[in-house]
C-alpha cells in the first residue's frame, strides 16, 4: 500500500495525525496541494489522505481517499465539529522528550487567550507569593505574559507547574479537550473553572500541594486510547482497513 499525504493548508492537528503513519512498512509521500495527475502518477498511491477544503474524494484510478475536513461524506473526518458524521475526538501528540525541566517550573500556568480567563484570576495574578505564567501564540499586553512556545514545551510547563488552568469549555466529561488531555498526559494538575469561588479555592489548594488528577482519567488511559496514533487507527478502521488500523495501533503499542 502506497500512501500519499496532501496538504492544502498548514494545520498542526492534521499533521499530528499524519505523524502516526511514520514507521509503517509502507511507502509514504507528502506533497503540497495542488498536485498534478502526472506528479501523482509518479508515486501511484493506493491511499490519499488530504485536508483540501470542501473536497471529499480525489479522482485518481481506484484510490482510497481519506479527507480531514468539514465535508459531510462517509470518508471525511472532522476534529472541529462534534456533530460531524465522523468526528475525530481530541487527542494527544505523543512525545519521547523528557518533560522534567526546572526551566519550566511555576505555581500556576495558563495556555491560551487571557480574555477567556475569568475575572477572578486577577487575584491570583496579583498575589506576590504566586508565580503565574501565561502563554499565548500571539503577544498580549497583560501581566505575566511569557510568550509562546512549541507544543512539546507546553507539556513541560504542564508537567512542572503546580497547576494548569482550564476554562469551562474544557469541562465536558464525555469529550475531554485537547488541552485537558495534554495536561493529563504530562502528569500535570488540571484546574477547571466552574464558578469563581471554586476556581480560586482549587488554585490556592493546588499551589499548597493538593493534587486534582484523581478527578480525571489516568495518564495510562490517555496513552492507550487518546493519542494521535489512536485516532488515526480509528480512522482506518472506520473506512474498513482493519489490518492497517491494527498496524498503526501496534506501531505505538496501544
Amino acid at each position: 500500500m502506497k500512501i500519499l499525504m496532501l496538504t492544502e493548508e498548514q494545520d498542526i492537528f492534521y499533521h499530528f495525525l499524519l505523524e502516526a503513519l511514520n514507521g509503517l512498512n509502507f511507502p509514504l509521500a507528502h506533497a503540497q496541494h495542488p498536485l498534478s495527475q502526472e506528479e501523482m502518477h509518479k508515486f501511484d498511491p493506493d491511499i490519499i489522505i488530504h485536508n483540501i477544503k470542501d473536497v471529499a474524494k480525489i479522482e485518481y484510478k481506484n484510490v482510497i481517499t481519506i479527507a480531514i475536513n468539514e465535508s459531510d461524506a462517509d470518508n471525511c473526518f472532522s476534529y472541529k465539529n462534534p456533530e460531524a458524521k465522523n468526528f475525530i475526538r481530541p487527542f494527544v501528540k505523543t512525545t519521547k522528550d523528557d518533560l522534567n525541566n526546572k526551566k519550566y517550573k511555576s505555581d500556576v500556568v495558563y495556555v491560551g487567550n487571557p480574555a477567556l480567563l475569568p475575572d477572578c484570576t486577577v487575584e491570583i495574578q496579583n498575589d506576590p507569593n504566586i508565580n503565574f505564567k501565561l502563554l499565548n501564540n500571539s503577544p498580549v499586553p497583560v501581566k505575566d505574559y511569557c510568550g509562546s512556545c512549541t507544543f512539546g514545551d507546553y507539556k513541560k510547563f504542564f508537567k512542572m507547574s503546580k497547576c494548569s488552568l482550564l476554562n469551562a469549555e474544557d469541562s465536558n466529561p464525555d469529550i475531554y479537550s485537547f488541552k485537558l488531555l495534554d495536561i493529563i498526559y504530562s502528569e500535570g494538575n488540571p484546574i477547571i473553572y466552574r464558578n469563581e469561588d471554586q476556581f480560586l479555592n482549587d488554585i490556592k489548594e493546588a499551589v499548597n500541594g493538593k493534587c486534582f488528577r484523581d478527578n480525571f482519567m489516568s495518564q495510562e488511559e490517555v496513552k492507550k486510547h487518546h493519542t494521535n496514533y489512536s485516532r488515526m487507527s480509528e480512522i482506518f478502521s472506520k473506512i474498513g482497513l482493519s489490518k492497517m488500523s491494527k498496524m498503526i495501533a501496534d506501531n505505538k503499542g496501544i
